[in-house]
């Protein structure tokens, strides 16, 4: 009786919903008695980060496969999901009732997300090597000048400051046997402990950030401005429950969807075995014309634009994406390589940092008018919560934005605190975390509105602090500190936390029966046990297997780049008139995109195009997301609304064959290293 009137209650919030534009609920005919928070979803996710965060360096750099989580789409935790929805499937066959229920489904997806924004680029890839490696470029010999730029450096946060053991003269172990090949070294404990300490801090304050402020945008980015999270639409399919007597929901007994799904997976069974097997023949999903376009002017175009290949899942998802906003990221990429070629035919030279300001002014004007969009929103929410802190009488239904807005100001402050306390200051370290706020945001709307799976802006958290203000303004050692704060945190987004999060604000949503505090205490257990064992499994697998001798960007050279940053700008200070000029100027072309596309509802031009044209990844990505496109349109025009919803279960299997396949490939790899031959990485995404 008890379900009974569960069910009826959802159903009138289903009905209700629907008739306000909600999102639709999934679990409406649950038949599980089990929902949100249980004992065994929490140990399934726990479970579950932990092997992603132990798993995702050895699965990149030791076997060398495609990205285990390498983007906001990772193939390692949806083909984790598929095997968990696959054997629920069969439980639910067996004794109906006794399955995961759909919050149950998403609590552990959401955990498995939220350790997804750390084993890899999110932090992981690059934070130890940022503690050791820079004191051993300076001790190298070529990085004499970074002397002040060390020397500025707190060294609590360091395992050690000295590179050379001056007892001996020979290289200091803590950073000699982390580089070394194969050094089959313990952790040196007593090193590492302290700056472990004191950097928890800062994590456990920025990546709680990235978590309250999901929950604070959600009824915003969800129910107000109903953006379309394009990314997670086949999750969210995924975790339907299915109708009482069956095992699976309608996706997984689709025909369109298993028909659709059969094309990648022939695909990439081909041109895996034709990687081991060249005699086996496989279709080509690569082109390169570059050798075509050798002269000048042609040449100033990114290669990019003549060599590349072909992503099949990124191309369903972008048929996912409202057609305005693709149209834009990849118009506006092209757009940029004709600006390039015509500046280079007309012999007009270009300031290095003139895109990078550029990028910069667009995306604080694109931030702001996120804020501005939500300004009622955001001011009640606020205001709830200064209630909520008084004791005051508030409305029940404005309470967990409240409470969310509480644990932004909150872990806003201990990440700002932190700041000022290992060198900003408290007035740059609140603009530096003006400018970190305004990148998460930016790259979590790129993803969630976009649907694109890597995202990297034209600039990073350090850009604002030398281009917009200078380094004889903010001194040198808070410039130093934004530096080595850049390198793990500031500059590689593609496996940012934000956009995970919002991920699983939305697929919640979903959920009639989920409970916003158990989402939420599941969240944040997940971020304490991810970093609680990744951490040290990371310094165990580097000093076990040497510094990861194939990464060179995240050991050696993103160093090298930011920390080279500062120390360019203490020789040649970049212009700031020059710079300020152009940051104007980009901010001016986003404010009068922003603004036509409020005016004018056929406006084809989406201020996230001009501002991600710049990054790698749509370089990588943009005939991919053309291509996807062009079929979305063409389907809307010829077929209408209905068979393009009609599709969606192809569009969906192309996206489910291509990741099903990546995940044969890297076990295919795993395999094959531990019985001693040598894997070769099959990569279904760009790096």
């Amino acid at each position: 009786m008890r379900l009974e009137g569960e069910t009826e209650t959802i159903q009138r919030n289903k009905h209700a919903a629907t008739n306000a534009g909600a999102v639709e609920i999934l679990d409406v005919e649950q038949t599980s008695r089990h929902s949100g928070l249980t004992p065994r979803a929490f140990i399934i996710g726990a479970m579950a980060v932990i092997f992603i965060v132990l798993w995702t360096p050895y699965n990149n750099y030791i076997l060398f496969s495609t990205l285990f989580v390498g983007n906001h789409l990772p193939i390692g935790i949806i083909c984790m999901m598929m095997l968990l929805v696959f054997v629920n499937g069969i439980v639910k066959a067996v004794a109906e009732g006794s399955h995961l229920s759909t919050s149950e489904l998403i609590i552990i997806w959401s955990m498995m997300t939220v350790s997804a924004g750390l084993p890899g680029a999110g932090l992981l890839r690059y934070w130890p090597s940022t503690l050791t490696m820079p004191w051993w470029l300076y001790a190298d010999g070529g990085h004499a000048h970074w002397k002040p730029i060390m020397e500025s450096l707190d060294p609590r946060l360091f395992p050690t400051t000295e590179a050379i053991d001056a007892a001996t003269g020979l290289g200091n172990p803590v950073i000699e046997n982390f580089r070394a090949v194969e050094s089959n070294s313990p952790v040196p404990w007593g090193a590492w402990l302290g700056p472990i300490a004191h950097w928890s801090v800062l994590f456990l304050g920025l990546f709680g950030l990235h978590i309250c402020l999901s929950f604070l945008l959600r009824q915003q980015w969800v129910h107000n401005e109903h953006v379309s999270f394009p990314i997670i639409q086949m999750s969210i399919e995924m975790v339907r429950e299915p109708e009482k007597g069956r095992a699976f929901n309608s996706l997984l007994r689709s025909r369109k969807m298993w028909v659709a799904a059969s094309v990648p997976i022939v695909i990439q069974l081909m041109a895996g075995l034709n990687t081991y097997y060249p005699t086996v023949p496989a279709p080509k999903l690569t082109w390169a014309l570059g050798g075509m376009f050798t002269e000048h002017p042609w040449k100033m175009a990114y290669g990019s634009l003549y060599n590349g290949k072909l992503y099949l899942s990124v191309a369903a998802v972008a048929m996912l994406v409202p057609s305005d906003v693709a149209f834009s990221v990849w118009f506006f990429y092209l757009v940029l390589q004709a600006e390039r070629i015509f500046l280079g035919w007309v012999n007009v030279p270009t300031w290095t940092e003139r895109r990078s300001a550029m990028d910069l002014g667009a995306s604080v004007i694109f931030a702001l008018t996120l804020f501005w969009g939500a300004r009622t929103y955001l001011r009640r929410a606020f205001a709830t919560g200064g209630r909520i802190i008084l004791r005051s009488r508030t409305d029940p239904q404005w309470r967990p934005a409240g409470i969310a807005a509480i644990g932004v100001m909150l872990t806003g402050v201990i990440t700002w605190l932190w700041l000022w306390r290992y060198g900003m200051g408290p007035v740059w370290a609140m603009c530096f975390l003006g400018g970190v706020v305004v990148m998460i945001l930016l790259v979590a709307r790129a993803v969630n509105e976009a649907g694109v799976v890597h995202v990297e802006t034209g600039w990073t958290t350090l850009t604002p602090m030398l281009g917009l203000f200078g380094l004889p303004a903010i001194g040198l050692k808070a410039a130093s500190l934004a530096a080595i704060f850049t390198v793990p945190l500031g500059h590689d987004m593609g496996e940012t936390l934000l956009p995970h999060a919002m991920h699983s604000q939305r697929m919640s949503a979903s959920s009639g029966r989920l409970k916003l505090r158990h989402l939420a205490l599941a969240m944040f257990l997940a971020l304490v046990i991810g970093l609680a064992v990744g951490i040290p499994g990371h310094l165990i697998e580097t000093y076990h297997f040497g510094m990861f001798r194939e990464d060179g960007w995240g050991t050696v050279s993103a160093n090298n780049v930011y920390i080279g940053e500062v120390a360019t700008a203490v020789i040649r200070p970049i212009p700031r008139g020059k710079y300020w000029l152009h940051f104007s100027s980009g901010g001016a072309i986003a404010l009068f995109l922003a603004f036509m596309r409020r005016r004018y509802a056929g406006w084809p031009f989406h201020a996230l195009g001009f501002i991600l044209a710049d990054g790698y990844p749509v370089g990588a990505l943009w005939l991919s997301i053309m291509l996807g496109w062009m079929v979305k349109t063409m389907v809307l025009r010829y077929g209408g609304a209905k068979t393009y919803q009609r599709l969606k279960p192809a569009i969906y299997g192309v996206i489910i064959g291509d990741y099903a396949m990546g995940g044969v490939w890297m076990l295919v790899n795993a395999i094959l290293y531990w019985t001693g031959r040598q894997p070769v990485g099959i990569f279904l995404l760009p790096t």
